[in-house]
């Protein structure tokens, strides 16, 4: 089955490992992971992909439930302990519990998987500039503006009695760097040529309809 990604709004970082891998909770030793925490506003973006993420997510909840090797199998009372897992929510107020307008969503990327014959595959993620071609070797911070390339891959999680979808990602592309990370240095010029790398990524951010403001990184 051939994997579909998407290019996600423009939103802000939380939290992120993007860089490197974060592997706290790795007791497996399996190499840990990507991830990111990605706020977007609902009126950039956000909302649609909410909506998109929750019915896919509710779609692999009913589709898993309904297999005679899933769900199907398990007595009516269990079947009744299983809850829908959705990776993204309504970001709300932790004063007033208010919804602020934005949602947040959780995207993850192991950094192996194991292959068929057994063997383990190091997998890397994708940081690209404004650009989407240069690549960003500087470290991405929280409040870093970027967008995300995923897909959605169903996951039932039988132990944990949870059954939805994960937001995989495979590239990164930023629109600005936040903390001390951020470029420091010469205005751009105008007549330059250069540009940071010529790998294959994005295509070049002019400002995405789903963000004001100019690409500046």
């Amino acid at each position: 089955m051939t994997t579909i990604y998407k290019d996600s709004p423009y939103g802000e970082a939380i939290y992120p490992h993007l860089n490197a891998p974060d592997t706290k909770f790795d007791e497996r030793g399996t190499g840990g992971e990507y991830k990111v925490d990605l706020a977007i506003d609902g009126d950039k973006g956000g909302e649609e992909l909410f909506n998109i993420v929750s019915a896919a997510s509710q779609q692999a909840f009913d589709d898993w439930m309904a297999d005679e090797k899933g769900g199907a199998k398990l007595p009516k009372l269990k079947r009744e302990e299983f809850r829908v897992y959705c990776p993204a929510r309504q970001e709300r107020d932790e004063n007033t519990g208010e919804p602020t307008g934005r949602y947040i969503f959780d995207f993850r990327q192991n950094a192996k998987i194991k292959l068929r014959d057994g063997t383990l595959k190091n997998i890397t993620v994708g940081l690209y500039d404004s650009t989407g071609k240069g690549e960003v070797t500087k470290g991405i911070w929280s409040g870093s503006i970027l967008r995300v390339r995923y897909s959605l891959r169903a996951i039932p999680m039988p132990g944990l009695k949870q059954v939805g979808v994960r937001l995989d990602f495979a590239a990164v592309q930023v629109r600005k760097l936040a903390g001390s990370n951020a470029p420091q240095g010469f205005a751009a010029d105008p007549d330059g040529e250069y540009e940071a790398g010529s790998a294959d990524g994005f295509a070049p951010d002019a400002g995405n309809a789903n963000q004001s403001g100019p690409a500046d990184y």
